[in-house]
């Protein structure tokens, strides 16, 4: 298949340990007419698999200081299999974004009528049509590339101390906390009914190469691992289901104690190019909505 798709999800050491007691993570793999997801902390398959060149994956953590963490994340992954469905309409970048922009509106915008937006989310999401992926990213799950020359990560922590050095103000000790989250929106930078997304640092499009590897973690897991064992990791998976398996079981071993998710995406065969796909792709350098 020229696209293969993998998820792991655990809720980490568990409350006996001392970590969580349910978990609020949660992931999408959507391929064809097949989607999979979690749903109570259980997973859920719906459809069939199509073999081909498009897929859109995904991860959501739900925040465990907000309440309904879990609602949220199950409401950024529902939100993103309807997107899924609709096409990518010739431009999966322009999609994903204008897609989780009124997602996001619509969403904070039901929650706001009932009270205060108390509830929230990470997204990090990669949308992969043929050699292309578009990939968005809010909050601090993390987004990877695995390739033949290096291991690179796209996605960047959305701290308040990483938004002050994009905006050239004096960074500080406390800062070093989430500022933004999916439908909740931003914490301590104005508008919470808002969230910043700046072009190549939260969103982009990227070409992909046979053997590429797209890896999308919660910061339960990552936080267990440096880049260097990540990339160890993938280079000696045998298969994408056994890489986010192994992920999970050794982070749990390491003592996560948040919940822990890992994604994956693997490509090969991959179709020739058709055209220059980054010419006129219609999107600002900052989106704020």
């Amino acid at each position: 298949m020229p696209l293969q798709v993998a998820a792991a999800s655990s809720v980490g050491v568990g409350s006996q340990a001392g970590g969580r007691e349910r978990n609020e993570d949660n992931f999408l793999l959507a391929t064809g007419d097949r989607h999979e997801r979690l749903v109570g902390g259980l997973r859920a398959v719906d459809g069939e698999t199509v073999p081909g060149y498009s897929a859109l994956v995904a991860v959501c953590d739900g925040m465990g200081g907000h309440d309904d963490g879990e609602r949220a994340s199950e409401a950024a992954v529902a939100a993103l299999w309807t997107l899924y469905r609709q096409g990518a309409r010739g431009d999966a970048l322009a999609a994903l974004l204008d897609g989780v922009r009124s997602a996001h509106r619509d969403l904070h915008q039901s929650e706001r009528a009932a009270g205060a937006v108390n509830l929230g989310t990470t997204l990090t999401a990669a949308w992969i049509e043929g050699r292309l992926a578009a990939w968005l990213h809010i909050g601090d799950s993390r987004l990877y590339r695995a390739s033949a020359r290096r291991f690179e990560r796209w996605s960047l922590d959305q701290t308040r101390n990483e938004f002050a050095r994009r905006d050239g103000i004096p960074t500080r000790p406390e800062w070093d906390t989430l500022a933004q989250s999916f439908l909740f929106g931003s914490r301590g930078l104005g508008d919470n009914s808002a969230v910043r997304l700046d072009r190549g640092l939260d969103f982009g499009r990227e070409r992909l190469d046979d053997g590429d590897r797209l890896l999308l973690l919660s910061d339960g897991i990552w936080e267990a691992f440096d880049d260097a064992d990540l990339a160890d990791r993938v280079v000696e998976a045998a298969t994408p289901q056994g890489l986010v398996d192994a992920l999970v079981a050794e982070a749990v071993q390491r003592g996560a104690r948040d919940n822990v998710t890992a994604v994956t995406v693997w490509a090969d065969d991959l179709p020739p190019w058709e055209g220059d796909p980054f010419d006129g792709d219609g999107t600002d350098e900052t989106f704020q909505f």
